[in-house]
């Protein structure tokens, strides 16, 4: 037990060793600039639901999504005069989910099945705080942008009866903001692997449309938990 004890210990202190030697090497090595390439697995809150009838009333509910996906790219810089601690970063997500029901609205007498997608086009600025040293790395962040949500067209029914007309759908441009949390490893000195968590969302967002053939103006308001994979190369 003390020999498998040691044993560990030194391939332990080994390892530290090799991975301060391999992050001064990298650090003097590459620019501290990288590319990458980033997917996930989505699961939506529920989307606040406002639909205003042209010269009618006023319906609030809640939409419900099914889980989606996401899949992007991004590039970043670990910025020199802080020692790679902070790091600024542009990304590029495109997120879609799809419209599982309307709810609690009393548009009708029930639920409403919807069937259309809710695309969004994510364009974020970054910042990120990281542990620059060994292999590892992890950090935390936020960034903030600019979404572009395109909410389809839907055929739309209550248990089982389509309505005629269904929901139309539009789009809008709104603002978006995230926070997470991540771990990078090094594989090499150039190939980084990530594993990260982080809730995305918006402001609330207006579209002009139409259900049951009724002139409507609906809003709407997106947030989401994202389980991501990423792999990057550092130049």
């Amino acid at each position: 037990m003390k020999k498998i004890a040691y044993t560990i210990f030194v391939l332990l202190i080994i390892f530290s060793f090799s991975s301060i030697s391999f992050a001064q090497e990298k650090q003097y090595d590459t620019l501290g600039v990288y590319v990458g390439l980033v997917g996930g697995y989505v699961f939506p809150s529920n989307m606040g639901t406002t639909i205003a009838i042209a010269g009618g009333p006023t319906f609030n509910g809640d939409t419900t999504l099914n889980n989606g996906y996401l899949y992007g790219a991004k590039v970043g810089w670990l910025t020199p005069f802080t020692k790679r601690i902070m790091v600024i970063e542009f990304e590029y997500n495109h997120v879609t989910n799809r419209m599982d029901k309307l709810k609690n609205s009393g548009i009708e007498s029930s639920d409403v099945d919807m069937s259309g997608n809710v695309n969004m086009d994510v364009f974020m600025l970054n910042l990120l705080a990281r542990y620059p040293q060994g292999r590892f790395h992890p950090y935390i962040g936020a960034g903030a942008g600019y979404a572009l949500v395109k909410v389809d067209d839907s055929a739309a029914s209550v248990g089982g009866s389509l309505i005629p007309g269904g929901y139309t759908g539009g789009s809008a441009g709104v603002f978006a903001y995230q926070g997470m949390i991540g771990m990078d490893f090094d594989i090499t000195k150039n190939i980084i692997m990530g594993l990260s968590y982080k809730y995305l969302a918006t402001s609330k967002f207006n579209y002009d449309n139409s259900f049951n053939y009724m002139p409507a103006t609906t809003s709407m308001n997106y947030g989401a938990h994202n389980i991501l994979l990423s792999v990057s190369y550092l130049f």
